[in-house]
């Protein structure tokens, strides 16, 4: 009788998840076809539904049995041709921004570096990125070069520990290297790599990642004590969002095969990211607008916002032309949960797995708070950077649940690999468009210098051009070899012998 019981209530779960994913998907359909009166909300409410009978389902499946497969420590030799390849892989994808040159920040940032400053920032502290950035200004004959040289380099080794962080909570190696070659063609990621002042996310997830990876593969207790430690302050000092780390490994811990040496890195890293908050905001103020109490709104943008930018990695502009990318995609990952993550029982291993990368999804977005937005161009989307690491687990996690066959697991990730690598090439386009109308911009002013003028008051200048960050920032960086100081942007008090430039979209007119 008790058997009978289970067994309709393993059915009824089942089918009330399958409904739950039919109605996300035409909700999806709805929204990005833009018929029915379907608005963002309807798709956030049906997915939350989805979720909730998702969990209901894996509350009530059979428990699997565990395959039996011993994992194997990687050898050296392998691993080091495996971190080769991963940066090799990296260049060859993002090769097209070597010769896109400098953005926004990049101007501010690069004079900093160039004068022995640790920071531009009244509320911030990041010195590691201006010692990277200085010793590189110091050595190479292309600066800009050899700063997106960095930032590829550094998004390869990123991709490689995501593999190695796969393979230490238990993805087979195969799925554990298409969880990191998921990470290094995510399209959304482009903003990170391609923009060089996104090298303070890139370089902050390499020690992030470099602390998990350590605290789930070192055998030695004082080791994973020290390395893992000696990273995270390093991160902290790249960017204050690294202390999401311990956290990270808390979520870690879920995985059972790993949980005490997990759990007792990420106790000693909290000793440190707290003594780290003490000193830090007693020399530092908080930064404007950014409060730890969060409205509901708020709230919600936090939990909601990092997972629709991560499953649909396109910008609005793309979805309206063509709202098949938005459609797949979200279908792929509703699908792959549904068929994969669902097939687990919430106490096997894969549903560790899912939990510990969902869990890892919202601890790295959570630090940002207020700051966090993401905007329809994808400005922003740096910010999931190193969220994306919990998504990719999620992926390959869901994936191996579909069979205990490395083909049939690996298989439905190489797909979204082979969908998202022209994409993320379609995104590196728009930053090489971008640098030809920033060439354009800074060619006009030159022609505009007047040595009459004893400053210069500009206004007109594009912040942003389809999502890439052109000149929020650094103008008058950008012109001060042609029009000298000061350069101000509007709207600025005009004194006497300042002339006023107006870009109007095609030169400046004075």
């Amino acid at each position: 009788m008790a058997a009978a019981s289970s067994t309709a209530a393993r059915r009824i779960a089942a089918a009330l998840c399958l409904a739950s994913a039919a109605y996300v998907l035409l909700r999806v359909a709805l929204y990005y076809l833009q018929v029915g009166g379907t608005r963002r909300h309807h798709v956030e409410a049906a997915s939350i539904a989805f979720v909730l009978a998702l969990a209901v389902r894996m509350m009530t499946a059979d428990r699997v049995a565990p395959s039996g497969a011993a994992v194997h420590p990687p050898q050296p030799t392998a691993t080091l041709l495996a971190a080769i390849g991963f940066v090799g892989v990296s260049a060859l994808l993002y090769w097209p921004a070597l010769f896109t040159g400098l953005f926004a920040d990049d101007f501010v940032l690069v004079e900093a570096a160039r004068a022995g400053q640790f920071t531009v920032w009244t509320e911030l502290f990041r010195p590691s990125i201006f010692v990277l950035w200085r010793s590189l200004l110091a050595i190479a004959p292309a600066p800009a070069v050899a700063l997106h040289a960095a930032n590829i380099v550094l998004h390869g080794v990123n991709a490689f520990l995501v593999s190695r962080l796969g393979a230490a909570v238990g993805l087979s190696r195969g799925v554990a290297l298409c969880a990191g070659a998921l990470f290094l063609s995510y399209p959304a990621a482009v903003e990170a790599v391609t923009w060089p002042s996104g090298v303070q996310d890139v370089l902050m997830t390499t020690f992030v990642l470099t602390v998990l990876v350590v605290a789930t593969t070192s055998r030695s207790q004082v080791g994973r004590l020290l390395w893992a430690c000696a990273a995270l302050v390093v991160a902290l000092l790249t960017k204050e969002t690294a202390i999401a780390a311990p956290a990270l490994l808390l979520m870690l811990g879920l995985v059972g095969e790993i949980r005490r040496p997990v759990w007792i890195t990420a106790a000693a890293c909290a000793a440190i990211v707290a003594v780290f908050l003490l000193v830090r905001f007693s020399v530092l103020p908080l930064p404007k607008d950014y409060s730890p109490g969060a409205s509901r709104y708020a709230a919600k943008e936090l939990l909601v916002r990092p997972f629709a930018t991560l499953i649909v990695p396109f910008r609005a502009g793309e979805t309206l032309r063509h709202p098949s990318l938005g459609l797949l995609s979200a279908a792929f990952v509703v699908l792959l949960l549904t068929f994969g993550a669902g097939r687990n029982g919430w106490r096997d291993p894969g549903a560790a797995r899912a939990a510990a990368a969902v869990g890892m999804v919202l601890a790295a977005v959570g630090p940002v708070l207020r700051y966090f937005y993401v905007d329809p161009d994808l400005l922003g989307s740096r910010y999931v950077y190193l969220a994306l690491t919990g998504w990719v687990l999620l992926l390959a996690t869901s994936a191996s649940g579909l069979s205990s066959r490395a083909g049939p697991s690996m298989a439905p990730l190489l797909c979204l690999i082979a969908f998202w690598i022209p994409a993320t090439r379609g995104h590196l386009l728009l930053w090489h468009n971008a640098a030809a109308e920033r060439n354009r911009i800074l060619e006009a002013a030159a022609g505009a210098a007047d040595p009459r003028c004893s400053g210069w008051i500009v206004s007109g200048v594009p912040a942003t051009i389809d999502g890439v960050p052109l000149f929020v920032n650094g103008f008058p960086d950008a012109v001060r070899p042609w029009l000298g100081e000061p350069v101000n942007m509007a709207p600025a008090t005009q004194s006497d012998g300042q002339c006023q430039l107006k870009w109007t979209g095609s030169d400046f007119e004075r």
